[in-house]
């Protein structure tokens, strides 16, 4: 009885598996994309180093993704994910500041990219298609998006946000302090069911509760995800981030199936605990 009861497990364990990497989300988009990518550091007039992540040999102009780092994390704690995200047509910016839950650094970075494309003498000269620019966060980086948005003068030029592992308003400090009702662009939400500390569900329920009622939103807390989740080369997290930077830049027909559709996979998929969507259809 004992070795039946082992076999059974494991066909369950199996069938949980496969149902996973059948999902358009693990068997495209969590897997590394079509181009190969380039890894380098721009200084600027104000000597501001950022690291850049881009495809090679790339002519045409490409969508841009402008990152803020959590708390004391630098760009190294997520260059595999950056890599990721290039291999998929996209230009990443980082900057190297370790606090950016104001937004400014994040703005300077949105400010040097449209500056650098139009520059003939500049490393980003028609590098980046300024038509598309997403930002995304993780922790205070994640504050730093919102706010990036929210008190400078880029909304204009942001067509969507995503803000991983969301900090309470608690862990914020005052110039930090972000407020999700402002938003009126696309926003995507991840967070992690362990991580009841920082970001806590009811954190992220908050900011998705928030959105008004014509704001494209989405919110995603994956089962087992802590705070660090996002970090190395994305964890769980990278499937749905990436689909998502393709939905809203494209709205391409593999990416709406992860997102838009009737049965889309978030919806399904084993890795989510629970789904907050509005106005993705």
């Amino acid at each position: 009885m004992r070795n039946r009861f082992i076999v059974i497990l494991s066909l369950f364990i199996f069938s949980c598996q496969k149902e996973d990497s059948s999902f358009i989300y693990k068997a495209q988009f969590a897997k590394e994309g079509a181009f190969e990518v380039e890894i380098f550091d721009v200084e600027t007039d104000s000597d501001v180093p950022y690291l850049i992540v881009a495809p090679k040999d790339i002519e045409e102009p490409l969508p841009v993704v402008v990152w803020g780092n959590g708390t004391d994390a630098e760009p190294k704690e997520y260059t595999e994910l950056f890599k990721h995200i290039a291999s998929h047509g996209f230009l990443v910016i980082d900057t190297y500041s370790v606090t950016t839950g104001t937004g400014q650094e994040i703005s300077d970075a949105i400010d040097m990219i449209f500056k650098e494309t139009v520059d003939t003498a500049s490393l980003l000269y028609h590098y980046a298609d300024t038509n598309f620019l997403a930002v995304a966060g993780h922790s205070q980086g994640s504050t730093g998006v919102i706010n990036s948005y929210t008190n400078f003068h880029q909304q204009a030029r942001i067509k969507t946000i995503v803000s991983i592992a969301l900090p309470a308003l608690k862990w914020c400090d005052p110039e930090d302090v972000y407020d999700a009702a402002k938003i009126e662009v696309p926003f995507l939400i991840l967070g992690g069911e362990k991580d009841f500390i920082i970001s806590p569900t009811a954190t992220n329920e908050q900011a998705f509760d928030l959105l008004s009622a014509v704001v494209p939103g989405c919110m995603l807390i994956l089962h087992d995800a802590g705070h660090l989740e996002i970090q190395g080369n994305g964890g769980n997290y990278r499937g749905f981030l990436t689909a998502w930077l393709q939905y809203i830049s494209t709205n391409g027909a593999s990416s709406r199936k992860v997102f838009a559709t009737k049965d889309a996979e978030i919806y399904q998929s084993p890795l989510i605990k629970s789904v907050g969507s509005k106005n993705l259809n």
